[in-house]
């Protein structure tokens, strides 16, 4: 994959995560949010993945479909299965 190819894949991911960030966080919470926000800033996709499910999970709370489709996304794009 070409530098350029990541940048887009990079761009793509942010792009994908935090519209599902958007999405939770009146159920989420500013500071879980800031979280989320903060490893999608620093390109860690994965983290930021991870930390939205499990924030979710802690308050007993599934995606919400939307979410769910988001984060099958950047599964995809991230060219393996994480959590959902």
């Amino acid at each position: 994959m070409g530098i350029f190819d990541q940048r887009r894949k990079w761009r793509d991911l942010a792009r994908v995560l935090g519209s599902a960030v958007e999405i939770e966080l009146d159920r989420l919470g500013s500071k879980q949010a800031h979280i989320v926000a903060d490893f999608i800033a620093h390109n860690e996709f994965g983290l930021a993945h991870d930390q939205l499910v499990d924030a979710l999970s802690d308050l007993d709370l599934a995606p919400l479909e939307p979410t769910r489709k988001l984060l099958e996304q950047a599964n995809s794009l991230m060219g393996h299965e994480a959590k959902s």
